[in-house]
């Protein structure tokens, strides 16, 4: 009998497609990690005991990001996560929020750690769909000629949203994602003043579903209703393009979770980020 492996997917594509039918069923909470395995990331590794069997999926990227999904975290499968997680520094973990706690649990085991930073969240689809919808604002499309507008929105909402407290803002990487975003994502943004001063994008797109985050309004904006505006818009938006939508939001955030159930959301899930320490 073939025993457990940690496989790259890059090294064997036909892991791509038993990774994808495998993760199917939770696409709707995991839209990032699919993205990937569409994308056929070298992120993408897979738990098989040979490549017509998988048993587990996860994306393990260059910022040391961590996100799994396992359906049973039998005894072999940990181990073998014990093993791939003392060769590697993982700073961050996103998934179901079951899923997370068990990462953390073999990440306590191996390296006798614990999560410095918790973020638990609601995962939210929009089901509430009105015929006669009408945009009460004119939202605009971003491109990357607005790329010197959208950027210090990205950076406010990084800084609030985002990044540990204890970690330093790299306003150089800031700058690459936000001409990420703006080349790769689909954005829509409000404009007051001759400016955009609030935002939304994708920031996973798979088959079947739209992921979208970076929602921010700048301060002296806000109170308008427009990051609620700009959700709901982006929903049937959405729909034009055969997509569902999902976004995700702090539990704790009650503000923004009554914007988005008056959107026309609902929760469908918990959510869990945990950061480590370097």
């Amino acid at each position: 009998m073939n025993s457990l492996k940690i496989i790259c997917a890059k090294e064997n594509e036909i892991l791509f497609n038993k990774a994808k039918d495998y993760l199917l069923e939770k696409e709707q909470s995991y839209c990032a990690l699919m993205n990937r395995i569409l994308k056929k990331d070298k992120s993408v590794y897979v738990i098989t005991k040979n490549t017509n069997t998988v048993q587990g999926v996860f994306s393990y990227n260059s910022g040391h990001s961590f996100t799994a999904y396992i359906k049973s975290f039998t005894k072999e499968i940990k181990s073998q996560l014990k093993e791939f997680i003392k060769e590697n520094f993982i700073f961050c973990i996103t998934g179901e929020e079951e899923q997370v706690l068990e990462i953390e649990k073999i990440i306590y085991e191996a390296k006798k750690i614990t999560a410095q930073d918790i973020r638990e969240m609601h995962l939210m689809e929009f089901l509430t769909f009105d015929e006669n919808y009408k945009p009460p604002l004119t939202f605009y499309r971003c491109s990357i000629n607005d790329e010197e507008e959208i950027f210090p929105l990205q950076c406010a909402y990084s800084l609030q949203e985002v990044i540990p407290e204890w970690k330093e803002q790299n306003l150089a990487l800031e700058r690459m994602n936000t001409e990420k975003i703006l080349r790769n994502e689909i954005v829509f943004g409000v404009r007051e003043d001759n400016k955009i001063v609030s935002k939304v994008n994708t920031n996973a797109i798979t088959e079947n579903y739209f992921q979208i985050g970076g929602i921010f309004t700048l301060e002296d904006y806000r109170g308008k209703g427009y990051a609620r505006e700009l959700v709901k818009y982006f929903s049937y938006y959405a729909r034009t393009q055969n997509k569902k939508i999902v976004l995700y939001v702090r539990r704790k955030n009650e503000s923004a979770l009554k914007a988005y159930l008056k959107a026309g959301y609902s929760i469908k899930s918990n959510y869990r980020i945990v950061y480590y320490k370097d």
